[in-house]
C-alpha cells in the first residue's frame, strides 16, 4: 500500500471480511497494529514539520492521483515550546 487512502481501503476490506468470518481476527489484528504504527510515524512527521513551521511532503499522505495535495485534511497547528519571546 503507497498511500492513507489504499490502507483505509485495506482497512475496510478486513472488517467486511471480519463480519463475513473469511478473515482471522488475529491477522486482522495484527493489521490493524500495523496499520496504527503506519499513521503514529505519519503523525510525528507531521509534528516535526509542525514546529518547523514547514509545509508537509509526505508521500504516504499524498491522494492517490499523484498530486501534491493530501489525501487527508490535517491543519498544521503550532506547538508551543514554552519558552518566552
Amino acid at each position: 500500500m503507497n498511500n492513507v487512502t489504499e490502507l483505509r481501503n485495506q482497512l475496510s476490506e478486513i472488517f467486511y471480511g471480519l463480519r463475513a468470518k473469511t478473515v482471522d481476527h488475529r491477522d486482522a489484528s495484527q493489521f490493524a497494529n500495523l496499520a496504527g504504527k503506519m499513521i503514529s510515524s505519519a503523525k510525528v512527521q507531521l509534528e516535526y514539520y509542525a514546529l518547523r513551521k514547514e509545509q508537509p511532503n509526505i508521500k504516504f499522505l499524498v491522494s492517490e492521483d499523484g498530486k501534491t495535495k493530501p489525501a487527508i485534511n490535517i491543519p498544521v497547528k503550532t506547538v508551543s515550546t514554552g519558552k518566552k519571546k
